[in-house]
């Protein structure tokens, strides 16, 4: 529900004693709720994809809550994960994959010059460099190194660009 503009009125005291009243204006403020749903179970066990929403979450964590829902969003019960009787009834990567269609995470995350990422992985779980999100130890050396080998001509950009401003 959409929550109307507010007049409150309140009564505020002088140097000298007497009340003057005042009124303070209040805007409107969105206040949606979002119903609970019970959404289809899609994610089990694909790490992959669990890893992939973990690290888009994480990136765009300005702009988006935990769930992947706009920053604010309040939910009927608190978390699109529980029902009104307070028992977890979705997992945060199927409620994901279900509300955000588009699969954003799937976007391709590391510069093109990087190449492909590493095919073979280990099977262990790490946070990766440069909020790339989680992944495997194989993963966050490969960004690692790419971010290593990047850094000089990154440096030279920022060096020219300064002097470009200084012109």
């Amino acid at each position: 529900a959409l929550v109307a503009a507010l007049v409150a009125t309140k009564l505020s005291r002088t140097d000298a004693g007497s009340a003057s009243k005042s009124t303070t204006t209040m805007t409107a403020v969105n206040s949606t709720v979002k119903k609970f749903k019970v959404v289809p179970k899609t994610t089990a066990e694909n790490w992959e994809l669990k890893t992939a929403i973990d690290a888009w979450v994480l990136r765009e964590s300005d702009e988006i809550n935990m769930f992947g829902d706009a920053r604010g969003t309040k939910y009927e019960f608190g978390s699109p994960l529980v029902n009104g009787k307070g028992e977890r009834v979705n997992d945060k990567y199927d409620y994901i994959a279900y509300t955000r269609k588009d699969s954003p995470w799937e976007k391709n995350i590391y510069p093109a010059h990087w190449g492909a990422e590493p095919m073979v992985q280990t099977k262990d779980y790490v946070k990766l460099p440069n909020a790339y999100g989680f992944g495997s130890s194989t993963l966050a050396k490969w960004i690692q190194d790419h971010l290593d080998e990047d850094a000089p001509s990154q440096a030279a950009e920022t060096k020219k660009d300064e002097d470009d401003d200084d012109a």
